[in-house]
């Protein structure tokens, strides 16, 4: 119901609309119960026919206005649930896209899954049919009030009926939550599971996981299948409850009214009429109870997008330079992981000019990654800072800074999009002549020659189905096509050939003619010949720092040239 409110009070206009119109037509809806009454007791007692024409034609009219009113009303609910949708739509692309990197490392990709496929469940749940009929539960009120004026006995059984069914679906939905929660949970878990087999279908065969996997996956159904049976015994209860006050209430109505018929007390006229307000009336607390299992289940979806709406957002205004130099500076850097005993490292100090190189070595597992993610800014260090030009870079707008560096991250990864528009994220306004250039540069020219799409050549799933070596040069290419002062590599040599590797090589050897300041995270030789500073993050707590500058640097070269 909270979301509901939201709704609401988000677009007041609408709401007020609905509102008006929903009065409107529950008066009309007495209609039917009105004529029910007055026929009986009239035209039955003179007979004049022209009395019954009448009625039915005013009737009708009634009716056609209702159902016109149904159909105005239906177009302002869908306009609300559209509007509301959309915003729920981007607000949580927001909190997918915008969210700080080292927060979002820390909820877990499965839980953003979780969320984005739980936004169906909240839109059907909020849907205009569902909206329409919690406006219309409160005009039981008013059927109870007509009845009442009718027979206050009727309205007594009524309203007893309808007592005791919302007490029953309370209850209900309060027996609910549980299995509802664990359903969620375990529908989660069972969805990394069905990423695994997707994600890692060679490991499962070549590596016989197939065992180990048909066991958690049997094992995991039955978690599934207990909490959703639960679940569908409480709708079950819900549902039959329904059905059952219904019949209830149509006996007891017969039974208690024939009797007051008998003695005089009321007409059969009065009994009939009564009988299609009170079930309008139930009819109008039953939807609603349904309505609101509905909102129930979409509530447990609600709960993981309003965690994912707490994290903090990367801030779209900050500090922009006109030119770059490229300085960069690390002052007493230190970080810990989040539950970490010890820090991964600390007390990291040097300063890099125009045109010098950091090669930061270690073995796997030291934190060369962390160092790269966390000099580009995605992750948050516990102590020091990072300047870029003299200036914290935290006080650079985020999106200026990342134009400023060529980013090779250790894991590459493409949205489903065009060749072009991936590696043209930085720079949209890039030539195709230089995009060219630079591909033929890394030696991508018959991957691209190769499609009859040439650059506009799809990358379906992120251009998975490329070979790593591929993607890895395909990421280089558009870490430099960027154009930044600053290159950060994190194993710039990974999955290449020989060929590859001179690529990169004549790469750097490039770039440093045009004085850029480059960071590598390697262990390669060739690479390390190539260093002004190397910094050894084996070395912990305090990585150690060694000034390559007095020896003299030979080209970057990756083969011996014949």
């Amino acid at each position: 119901m909270k979301e509901l409110i939201r709704r609401l009070r988000a677009h007041l206009r609408l709401t007020f609309d609905l509102a008006a119109a929903s009065l409107f037509i529950n008066i009309l809806g007495l209609t039917s119960s009105i004529y029910s009454i007055v026929v009986l007791r009239r035209y039955l007692a003179v007979g004049l026919d022209s009395t019954l024409v009448t009625l039915t034609v005013g009737a009708l009219l009634a009716v056609a206005f209702e159902f016109s009113l149904r159909h105005v009303r239906m177009a302002l609910g869908r306009e609300l649930s559209r509007q509301s949708d959309r915003e729920l739509s981007e607000a949580t692309f927001t909190a997918l896209a915008q969210s700080q990197y080292a927060h979002m490392s820390r909820v877990g990709g499965e839980q953003f899954r979780e969320a984005v496929r739980g936004l169906g469940t909240i839109q059907q749940a909020y849907s205009p049919f569902s909206v329409l009929t919690i406006f219309d539960a409160p005009f039981a009120l008013l059927y109870l009030l007509a009845l009442f004026i009718v027979s206050p006995l009727l309205a007594a059984i009524t309203g007893s009926v309808i007592f005791f069914s919302l007490g029953f679906g309370f209850f209900v939905q309060k027996r609910m939550q549980i299995p509802a929660q664990n359903l969620a949970k375990e529908s989660t878990q069972q969805g990394i599971h069905v990423s695994t087999l997707i994600s890692a279908a060679d490991s499962v065969r070549i590596f016989n996981w197939l065992p180990l996997l048909r066991n958690k996956w049997i094992e995991q159904q039955n978690l599934v299948e207990n909490s959703r049976s639960s679940l569908q015994h409480y709708q079950n209860l819900a549902q039959q409850m329904g059905i059952s006050s219904a019949m209830l209430l149509s006996i007891l109505m017969m039974c208690l009214g024939a009797r007051e018929v008998l003695a005089g007390h009321m007409t059969v006229a009065t009994l009939i009429g009564g009988n299609i307000l009170a079930g309008r009336a139930l009819s109008c607390i039953n939807r609603c109870s349904q309505v609101l299992d509905q909102f129930a289940r979409a509530s447990q979806q609600m709960k993981t997008l309003r965690t994912l709406a707490t994290l903090p957002l990367e801030k779209e205004q900050g500090t922009v330079l006109a030119n770059v130099s490229g300085k960069f500076q690390i002052n007493d850097l230190g970080f810990l992981f989040q539950g970490a005993p010890l820090p991964l490292f600390e007390s990291i100090s040097l300063t890099l000019n125009p045109g010098q190189v950091l090669v930061v070595t270690g073995a796997n597992g030291a934190g060369k990654t962390t160092l790269a993610r966390l000099l580009v800014g995605l992750h948050e260090p516990q102590r020091g800072e990072v300047r870029l030009d003299d200036i914290n870079m935290k006080q650079f707008n985020p999106v200026w800074l990342r134009k400023q560096m060529m980013y090779l991250p250790q894991e590459v990864s493409f949205f489903d999009g065009s060749l072009r528009e991936n590696l043209t994220s930085l720079s949209p306004e890039v030539e195709e002549e230089t995009i060219v250039k630079m591909i033929r540069k890394l030696q991508l020219g018959p991957l691209v020659e190769a499609s009859p799409d040439g650059l506009d050549m799809p990358l379906p799933g992120g251009g998975r189905h490329l070979s790593l070596g591929i993607r890895r040069r395909l990421a280089l290419c558009r870490a430099l096509l960027g154009g930044g002062k600053l290159i950060i590599l994190d194993e710039p040599t990974e999955g290449l050939d020989t060929a590859g590797c001179q690529a990169v090589s004549n790469i750097l050897n490039e770039k440093m003619k045009e004085n850029a300041t480059i960071i590598i995270m390697s262990n390669a030789p060739f690479i390390l010949e190539a260093a002004d500073y190397v910094l050894d993050l084996n070395v912990k707590p305090v990585p150690s720092l060694k000034d390559m500058r007095m020896k003299e640097k030979p080209p970057v070269k990756a083969l011996e040239e014949d």
